[in-house]
């Protein structure tokens, strides 16, 4: 069976980002041609392109998988599940940016969404990339947006360092990824991951292939998927970068970027049984546990919400990590009493944690930038009384932290659980398991800081005396959308997970 170039099908299969190409060039459109400042048809057309993406990416859930444009792009239910995962994260966001910049006397505000926009259509390039040339566009295209965005405030020196670092250390990466690229296709005599009828192509050709500078380019593309995820010794850029950024693009690069990274290193690494370098897990384990307890240990000394959820997400990434070493796919038991149970759960407690991390972890920055918004700063001492003042931010923050926490029955706890348990089930990787735990309980220790503040600590006398900000209905929106999906994630994880395991890539996308 050969590739063919069919326009028609390879447009449909390609639908939803070809969507979002289009009302990103819309959005640049708006911004030159739009005399008010702030015009709001700028965050509705961004919202409106999201939810035409999320129903265009509906109508192909169950649809039967294929490989667009000669095989560089997989339209597989795998790329489906990442495509509704950044569509919310691009609706979600765009909620909370349009309260953020309609404060500042900022310039360029509908061209932020355009950036965003596309910025989530290279996510979705990401996602279902099936193709070096492919994956690296997709990486670039994301990254380059991401700088611009990083240091989108010009006037705040803050925001300038942040996107200067963010691009300074993002195009060392890329170069030493791109080598390890190249490194593989001269290894393998091929950049396509998959062959006409779904196989693992690149991976077989590597297995085939003499053990001579195989680790060399593994571990070089290893480096450049570590510093998009935030790893372990990869992660220096993240706390800076986190809190110089304007507080949407934080929460946005604490997600986007990550679960692309994750996205795409699961296809590429975890395919069947040609592991493409067959003691990378090893090497991964290892940067697992470093990364869950640099991250958190960095976390406890913060006094910035921003800086506290930075090292927080490169603890995340480390959890994350634990589920991607236990590579040993997802299966049903269907004779288990009660009816079907997960026995397995790999890259499934990866792909569940991901959304559980997505909600929650947004959730949480858009209640930062509404308590910002009322005292100016991002100081966690300046969530002292929230719960007086507040009742609504409070209570959600709370939920939020303690979600990230692992603290059952909410989203955070049944994805600890999945990767936690994968690990417990794999006896080369039950000590990641354990550090784990330990870890969670190092991190319930700052988030519970937090919660303190806000429920046992008197509002500051100005603070009590003013009346209560009103909170925007963007910023009321993505809290409350977030705050139910991190519930509906923990009370009903069964339903989720069932999707997900007919996602997840293991052996291909067939």
């Amino acid at each position: 069976m050969r590739l063919t170039l069919n326009p028609a099908q390879d447009i449909l299969a390609f639908g939803p980002e070809m969507l979002l190409c289009v009302v990103g060039i819309v959005l640049f459109g708006i911004g030159c041609v739009s005399r008010r400042r702030y015009p709001i048809a700028a965050p509705l057309v961004a919202v409106l392109g999201f939810l035409g993406s999320l129903c265009w990416t509906a109508t192909q859930i169950g649809a039967d998988p294929k490989l667009p444009f000669l095989g560089a792009f997989a339209a597989d239910a795998y790329t489906v599940y990442f495509r509704l995962l950044f569509g919310v994260v691009g609706i979600l966001v765009t909620l909370s940016a349009s309260a953020f910049f309609r404060r500042r006397e900022q310039a360029g505000y509908a061209e932020f969404f355009g950036l965003l926009v596309l910025t989530v259509f290279g996510l979705q390039i990401m996602a279902g990339a099936a193709e070096l040339i492919t994956l690296f566009i997709a990486i670039e295209l994301v990254s380059i947006a991401s700088y611009v965005m990083a240091g989108y405030l010009r006037t705040e020196a803050r925001s300038s360092e942040a996107g200067l670092k963010y691009f300074l250390f993002g195009a060392a990466a890329s170069a030493i990824m791109v080598y390890g690229l190249s490194l593989l296709y001269g290894i393998a005599g091929t950049t396509r991951l998959y062959s006409p009828d779904g196989a693992p192509l690149l991976a077989a050709a590597l297995a085939r292939a003499p053990m001579t500078i195989q680790p060399l380019a593994v571990i070089l593309v290893i480096a450049g998927f570590a510093f998009k995820m935030a790893v372990v010794p990869f992660h220096w850029w993240s706390p800076d970068v986190y809190e110089g950024a304007p507080t949407p693009v934080t929460a946005f690069l604490s997600v986007g970027p990550k679960a692309g990274g994750f996205a795409l290193f699961l296809r590429l690494f975890a395919q069947g049984d040609n592991s493409l370098y067959r003691h990378w897990p090893y090497v991964m384990a290892v940067l697992a546990a470093l990364t869950m307890f640099i991250g958190n240990w960095g976390a406890i000394w913060q006094v910035s919400i921003k800086r506290m959820l930075a090292y927080s997400s490169i603890a995340h990434a480390g959890y994350l990590l634990i589920g991607v070493v236990t590579w040993n796919g997802s299966s049903w038991d269907v004779a288990a009493p009660g009816g079907m149970r997960l026995v397995h759960s790999g890259p499934t407690g990866v792909l569940f944690y991901l959304a559980a991390y997505v909600f929650m972890n947004v959730g949480a920055f858009a209640v930062a930038i509404a308590v910002q918004r009322r005292t100016g700063t991002d100081a966690i001492p300046d969530y002292a009384g929230l719960a007086q003042t507040s009742p609504y931010l409070a209570a959600g923050m709370a939920l939020f932290l303690l979600s990230l926490a692992g603290v059952p029955p909410l989203a955070g706890f049944f994805g600890k659980y999945y990767v936690f348990s994968a690990a417990i089930r794999d006896e080369r990787f039950f000590w990641l398991a354990v550090v784990g735990v330990i870890n969670s309980v190092i991190a319930l220790y700052y988030y519970m800081r937090v919660v303190m503040q806000m429920y046992f600590r008197a509002p500051k006398a100005g603070v009590a005396a003013a009346p209560p900000a009103a909170v925007p209905l963007g910023l009321r929106a993505a809290v409350a959308v977030a705050l139910v999906a991190t519930l509906l994630l923990g009370i009903l994880p069964d339903q989720v997970v069932r999707f997900i395991t007919a996602s997840t890539p293991i052996g291909g996308p067939w």
